[in-house]
């Protein structure tokens, strides 16, 4: 899963290739070949913590802004009646109110006061 927690798969392996760095390479190719691979290794440990910071961050910023616009829906007034454009008022039916989820989790909250809408469609 993580490269820092992996082991060799085999410590034969690891043995020949240790005795390759001590008898095949001159020390110089070492000193270049070691730096090589801590480089690679800062860069790679670098990059990932400052992904894993930017994830962090845009985690919660996604968070926030759903929680606010959550917030902004639950308290904006529902109608409780049409008004037509012929002037006709129609009741919203009060079985409509338990279709809607936010009014039926929320149906302890205080509400803020009911508005009319207007339609521009007559009654037909």
């Amino acid at each position: 899963m993580f490269a820092v927690f992996r082991s060799y798969p085999d410590k034969d392996l690891a043995q020949i290739g240790e005795e390759h760095l001590q008898n095949d390479l001159s020390s110089e190719d070492r000193s270049r070949l070691r730096s090589a691979a801590s480089t690679v290794s800062t860069h790679t440990t670098v990059g990932s913590l400052l992904c894993l910071g930017l994830g962090i961050a845009l985690a919660s910023r996604i968070h926030a802004n759903r929680v606010a616009l959550y917030n902004a829906i639950k308290h904006v007034a529902r109608p409780t009646e049409l008004i037509f454009a012929n002037g006709r008022r129609g009741q919203l039916h009060p079985l409509l109110r338990l279709f809607c989820s936010m009014m039926h989790a929320d149906a302890n909250r205080a509400r803020p006061r009911p508005r009319a809408v207007h339609s521009p469609y007559p009654l037909v």
